[in-house]
């Protein structure tokens, strides 16, 4: 071609001739200049299609066979993508392998792998008609390899469309649609990533190299878009995988192929459309129309599919069961439906179950029945009636599946029915029923009274609840129990006891009865006497009860005829209860007799009651009792009594008896003997009382309601002297204070530890070690019944004549005794000092000098009543730190060194001279909470060594020759102001002359001569020769008689000058000379020679000493002297 030729028309360029199909080509722009050509542009490929098959099917449907690249291989048109993805690699994409469906597949291969097939088909990109519509679709694909494992046979394979995710070729895998762009489950989900199946087989391992199809048709097959499909395979058991060729396969007949079926029709409608309502027996006709996109009518026939019941080829639906079915007319892929509501037809029968049955008797059946239309649609509201032979029936709620339904519960064991009817028609329910579960026995005894000893057979029959009679055997095992008796396992009772006994059957089966007999008195066996007392008193009466006794042991009391007894001795009255009166003391019988019967009963008789007690009291005496002539004993072992107990009855008759003793006080008092119900007792006294001890002895005799006492008196006094305390609050071992007093109580006991009068105690006081030398003394001051009251300081001038020769109120050991009878006990008495009354310092020096900054430490002793000196700690009156100090504000501290010492620092002068300062005082309080009086200490404060100077100038600048004036303040190390020092020297630059102001060396003046700024310095040295200086500047402003003051002479030579002005100058000079007196020249020389001294410090204190003390000195002492005693003591 070329831009000659003819197909050009301005920049568009048609083909001249066809250009063959299934051909693929190029094209590119080149511009030509002349005959010499430019550059191309990029070149573009296109190609000719080639359909393969493109049918016209006459039924206003066209098919359009595609297969991956059959019309232009180049360029591989058609596309059809597809490939398989799997959890064995869940994000890989496998687009280049062949199609691998089923389970156990995948890399590794392992049973839960699973694979599954996906392809996707476009024909947006065919040249089809831009009207048409899809109608349906279909997949053929080629076996290649088929894998069965563990059992299976086949799989089965199902088709289905994807719903929202795409297939991508190369993005998809087992976890995503593309990347980023997960399915709703690892796998794809069934409902959300893919929908219903459109078509299933099965393949089985014979199935290697052939063919299949599978349809693809559903509602959302797309003509404008890619349709993407998965292929899902599953087995019942086991698994099997199979692969099928893909579109990349090499030879073109293996590749898959798909017929794609397309229509001009583009709607179905069906008539009628809504509200459609019919029973089971009525059919409805529908009618269906056609129409392409223009909404023209199309003439072809269509698919009826019915949800429920049929539809023929014409649209004839025929009802088959009641509800709310689907009614679609499809043409292909393209459906339109509607809703038919179902009624239940006419009734034609009814049917019940169960029409047999066999229950127990303890059990019940439900029994339901429906009427059913021609189609088995239940039909409601029927009327049904019931009819049983016997037991009951109960209405009870049903299912839906059912009209009624009755609950049958059974009652009498046999062949029963119910009757069930509808319309006329009974259908008759068969039930068997067996005997219930056992429920229990019916018993009754042979009488309801028989005699002990008797024998009564017991008959019992087993039922269940609705009494019907059972087999025993249906009981298990069974067993009898009585209250009294004996009974078989027949039930024959043998009665024993009398009286109504409970007789019990029980069962393996849980199933019992019970029932009551009556037992009566059998035969006689023995007549019995029971008396009150076998043995008794002459005093008593025997009380005699007799009972019959039969063969069972069963009693009977009973009262016998008067001629049935007969006695030894005595009186007998008969009656209920025959009564005995013994007379004879001995061992004595009674008889009685019934039904040949005869008992005989001994009786014990014994002396009566007491009607008197006494009681023997006697003491031991070498070896013998001695009777105890009167009340009077002590507490010491000798000295103990025994006593007995006699009783004597109305005949006279004595004997001991048990007395129970007890003693008028506790047993912490005295010993009695240790059973105290005895016929003897013993009494020793442990404590000496002043009230006689009172020992009584009680008797009460068994048989008697009369209570003896006979009381016993002692008069005890204490023993012999054994013992002697001496005890205070603090024992023996006493530590006091010479404020205190301490109470000793004397103790004087005997062995029993009775306390004995205190008479006949003497008292010695001794020292122990104490300086001054060892005295003991005879005490009867303090002393009273119970001890001695001891008071350091105690007199005893009525036994030494004079007091001094001891002093107890001095601190130190003492040891005071006490003596009686050869016994003595002794305390010892610690005394230490008392109280502090008042204060002295060590040296009693109240006033102290010092020098600012030195260290003075006193020490406080103090003293108690008794004037003993000891150490304690004071408050100073300063301002407490909380650990051992006290600071005053601006003048110094103390500080606690230990109990009673303390150091004193101060730093705040009392005056500025040695005599100004010594004239006055700092003082310092201390009280302690004991002490009522302020103690008081006076220091007085001498400046310590000049430690700073300072230096004021009054003026800043001042004219040349004029003076200005300076002044002076020292101050010592800690910042106290002092007197400036004889020995300070003033000097200043510029033959400055300083001169000092009325003999103060505080106050100085500078006499100016050299203009120009200006230092004056101040120094003096302190005693430790460190020199303290201070300086200071000014300006000094030049004038005409400062000009020719400080040196214009020479500077009128030097300028050579005619003699004239010279004369004229030296007449001006001397002039002035006279006029400012004769000892300029003196002056001048004097100037001249110190100024060439001074030459050199005139730059160096500018520097230095001039910020120096103006930050220093000057803040110093202001705040430091100025507020410091102001807050201080005075």
């Amino acid at each position: 071609m070329s831009w000659e030729d003819s197909g050009f028309n301005g920049s568009s360029f048609t083909l001249n001739d066809y250009l063959d199909a299934g051909s693929n080509h190029q094209w590119w722009v080149q511009a030509i200049n002349g005959s010499i050509p430019g550059p191309s542009s990029s070149r573009w490929a296109f190609a000719i299609g080639d359909p393969v098959n493109h049918t016209n099917n006459s039924d206003l449907t066209w098919t359009y066979q595609v297969r991956h690249g059959q019309e232009v291989s180049q360029i591989g048109h058609p596309d059809v993508i597809d490939g398989w993805i799997g959890n064995a690699s869940p994000t890989e994409s496998h687009s280049d392998d062949d199609i691998l469906v089923g389970s156990s597949c995948g890399q590794g291969s392992v049973s839960y792998h699973q694979c599954r097939g996906m392809f996707s088909i476009d024909v947006s990109d065919l040249p089809l008609p831009a009207n048409a519509s899809a109608h349906s679709a279909s997949v053929q694909f080629k076996v290649m390899f088929a894998e069965a494992l563990n059992g299976a046979t086949s799989m089965s394979l199902s088709v289905h469309p994807l719903l929202n995710s795409p297939f991508n070729s190369q993005g998809s895998n087992w976890n995503e649609s593309s990347s980023g762009v997960p399915w709703a489950s690892p796998g794809l989900l069934a409902g959300v990533d893919y929908g219903p199946a459109t078509d299933n087989i099965q393949i089985t391992t014979f199935d290697i190299d052939s063919s299949f199809w599978l349809d693809l048709t559903h509602s959302g097959l797309s003509m404008t878009s890619a349709n993407h499909f998965i292929l899902i395979g599953s087995t019942n058991v086991g698994q099997m995988n199979v692969k099928f060729y893909s579109s990349e396969s090499i030879i073109e007949s293996h590749r898959p192929l798909i017929l794609f079926n397309y229509t001009s029709v583009d709607s179905v409608s069906i008539a009628p459309q809504t509200g459609i309502i019919t029973d089971a027996d009525t059919n409805i006709s529908f009618n269906s129309i056609l129409y392409d996109t223009q909404g023209g009518v199309l003439n072809q026939s269509v698919e009826w599919y019915a949800e429920n019941g049929s539809i023929d080829s014409t649209g004839l639906f025929k009802p088959h069961l009641v509800g709310t079915w689907v009614i679609s007319a499809c043409f292909g892929a393209i459906c339109q439906s509607l809703q038919v509501t179902v009624n239940p037809g006419a009734p034609v029968v009814h049917i019940v179950s169960p029409t047999t049955t066999t229950i127990t008797a303890d059990e019940s059946v439900d029994i339901e029945v429906k009427v059913l239309d021609q189609y088995g649609n239940l039909v409601p509201q029927q009327n049904i009636q019931w009819q049983n032979s016997n037991g009951s029936l109960s209405p009870i709620t049903t299912s839906s599946e059912w009209n009624e339904a009755q609950q049958f519960f059974a009652w009498t064991a046999g062949q029963q029915t119910v009757n069930v009817t509808w319309n006329g028609i009974s259908i008759t329910v068969l039930i068997t029923v067996t005997t219930g579960a056992p429920s229990h026995f019916e018993m009754s005894p042979c009488s309801e009274n028989i005699a002990a000893g008797e024998d009564c057979q017991f008959t019992f029959i087993l039922r269940d609840t609705k009494m019907n009679e059972l087999q025993l055997s249906e009981a298990g095992s069974i067993s009898w129990q009585v209250e009294d008796g004996n009974i078989t396992p027949a039930g024959l009772y043998s009665a024993d006891k009398v009286g109504t006994w409970n007789v019990n059957l029980s069962s393996a089966s849980g199933v019992n009865a019970s029932s009551m007999i009556t037992v009566g008195h059998g035969l006689i066996d023995h007549l019995r006497i029971d008396a009150s007392n076998e043995s008794v008193t002459a005093d008593d009466i025997v009380w005699l009860n007799t009972t019959r006794v039969d063969i069972r042991g069963n009693e009977l009391p009973i009262e016998l005829p008067a001629n049935a007894w007969d006695i030894q001795s005595g009186t007998l009255t008969n009656g209920s209860t025959a009564q005995w009166d013994p007379v004879e003391v001995g061992n004595r019988w009674i008889k009685a007799s019934l039904e040949s019967k005869t008992t005989t009963v001994y009786i014990n008789v014994a002396h009566g009651v007491i009607v008197e007690m006494t009681v023997e009291r006697t003491q031991d005496r070498d070896g013998s009792d001695i009777p105890m002539t009167n009340d009077s004993m002590t507490t010491d072992d000798v000295d103990r009594v025994i006593l007995r107990a006699w009783g004597t009855d109305f005949d006279g008759n004595r004997w001991t008896i048990d007395a129970t003793w007890s003693l008028s006080v506790s047993g912490l008092f005295a010993q009695i003997c240790e059973t105290t119900t005895a016929p003897s007792c013993s009494f020793e006294a442990d404590v000496a009382r002043t009230i006689p001890y009172e020992m009584r002895a009680t008797y009460t005799d068994v048989d008697s309601s009369e209570f003896f006492t006979t009381l016993s008196y002692f008069n005890v006094s204490h023993g012999v002297l054994d013992s002697l305390e001496f005890i205070s609050e603090q024992g023996q071992k006493v530590v006091m204070t010479v404020d205190d007093e301490v109470e000793f109580e004397v103790t004087l006991r005997d062995e029993d530890g009775n306390e004995i009068p205190n008479e006949g105690l003497a008292y010695t006081l001794s020292s122990v070690g104490i300086e001054g030398g060892d005295w003991e003394t005879g005490l009867d001051s303090g002393i009273s019944d119970t001890g001695i009251i001891f008071t350091p300081g105690m007199s005893n001038i009525g036994i030494l004549g004079q007091q001094d020769m001891y002093a107890s109120g001095v601190v130190g050991e003492y040891l005071l005794v006490v003596s009686v009878d050869g016994l003595e006990e002794s305390a010892t008495i610690n005394v230490t000092h008392g109280d502090v009354v008042r204060f002295e310092i060590d040296g009693n020096q109240d006033n102290y000098q010092i020098i600012a900054g030195q260290i003075v430490e006193i020490s406080l002793i103090a003293f108690d009543k008794a004037g003993n000196a000891f150490i304690t700690g004071v408050d100073w009156d300063g301002a407490y730190d909380g650990q051992s100090t006290w600071n005053y504000e601006g003048i110094g501290s103390i500080k606690e060194v230990d109990e009673s010492s303390y150091q004193i620092t101060l730093t705040k002068t009392t005056g500025m001279s040695i005599s100004e300062a010594s004239a006055s005082s700092h003082k310092f309080s201390y009280t302690h909470p004991m002490v009522s009086d302020i103690g008081q200490l006076n220091i007085s404060v001498l400046p310590a060594e000049l430690g700073l100077l300072e230096l004021v100038l009054l003026s800043d600048t001042v004219d040349q020759l004029a003076s200005v004036e300076l002044t002076i303040k020292a101050f010592d190390i800690h910042g106290n102001e002092v007197l400036v020092p004889t020995s300070i020297s003033v000097s200043a630059s510029g033959r400055g002359t300083t001169s000092m102001i009325d003999g103060n060396f505080s106050y100085w003046s500078i006499e100016t001569l050299d203009e120009g700024k200006q230092t004056v310095t101040i120094k003096a040295v302190n005693k430790f020769s460190t020199t303290i200086e201070d300086s200071g500047t000014y300006s000094v402003e030049g004038n005409i008689g400062g000009f020719f003051e400080s040196g214009g002479t020479t500077y009128y030579i030097g300028a050579g000058l005619g003699v004239f002005v010279l004369i004229a100058l030296i007449v001006v000079v001397v002039m002035v000379v006279r006029r400012s007196g004769s000892e300029y020249d003196e002056y001048d020389d004097d100037e001249d020679d110190e100024y060439t001294e001074l030459e050199g410090p005139i730059t160096g204190p500018t520097s230095g000493p001039t910020s120096g003390p103006t930050s220093g000195p000057t803040s110093g002492p202001t705040s430091g002297p100025t507020s410091g005693p102001t807050s201080g003591p005075t």
